[in-house]
């Protein structure tokens, strides 16, 4: 029981960090990061917040992975929807101010790296199921045999293009994001001896063989 408690509060740091690294790379206002370019595309086009329109994409991607009989635990919906929430409630408090400079900017991009970074260790390691987007990460991973840095690298140029169709915004802050984050992400978990397919979760629905 200790350990499951335990695991529910590094799973809950982890969708919190999240949110935060997420809010940093939005107010560094030099190109939303690769999601966000598609979250900011959806809500234009749907008239819906933010993290509203993060909800709905976490649940079409749920969805998919769901059909691709990928494993489903509680950390896989929690992430879907706090995620999201958190995202609009940290903006609506506005305690990370926007930048004003470049410098500034590239420091919050570095950091909103770093921190996504360390939060899908967290929640992943958690053993409550991946995320959405990260399940999907893990999914590509697993069938192509790339590297988890690789396939982030390979789902948030993908998302880039959509949501600059769509009218998301598109920067040089985009750019580092979609091409450096799965480097940076590759290398804490080799420094913390991670790996996120090999982790063993309490599953709601637990991935079968074809």
């Amino acid at each position: 029981m200790k350990k499951i408690n335990s695991d529910f509060i590094k799973l809950n740091i982890g969708l919190f960090l999240y949110s935060l690294g997420m809010v940093i790379g939005y107010e560094a206002h030099v190109g939303y990061a690769p999601w966000e370019v598609f979250h900011v595309g959806i809500s234009k086009v749907t008239n819906i917040s933010i993290g509203q329109a993060s909800i709905l994409v976490g649940l079409l991607i749920l969805l998919y992975t769901i059909l691709k009989k990928e494993p489903l635990g509680i950390g896989s919906i929690l992430n879907m929807i706090v995620v999201g929430l958190v995202f609009d409630l940290i903006l609506y408090l506005g305690f990370i101010p926007t930048s004003h400079s470049f410098t500034q900017s590239m420091i919050y991009v570095f950091l909103a790296m770093v921190i996504i970074s360390f939060a899908t260790y967290f929640y992943v390691g958690a053993g409550f199921g991946a995320g959405p987007r990260d399940g999907l990460m893990i999914s590509i991973s697993r069938r192509f045999g790339f590297s988890m840095g690789a396939s982030r690298r390979f789902i948030e140029i993908t998302v880039t293009v959509l949501g600059y169709f769509m009218g998301g915004q598109v920067g040089i802050g985009t750019l580092i994001f979609a091409f450096v984050t799965g480097y940076i992400m590759d290398f804490i978990f080799t420094k913390v001896n991670f790996d996120p397919k090999t982790v063993e979760h309490r599953l709601i629905k637990k991935r079968q063989t074809t």
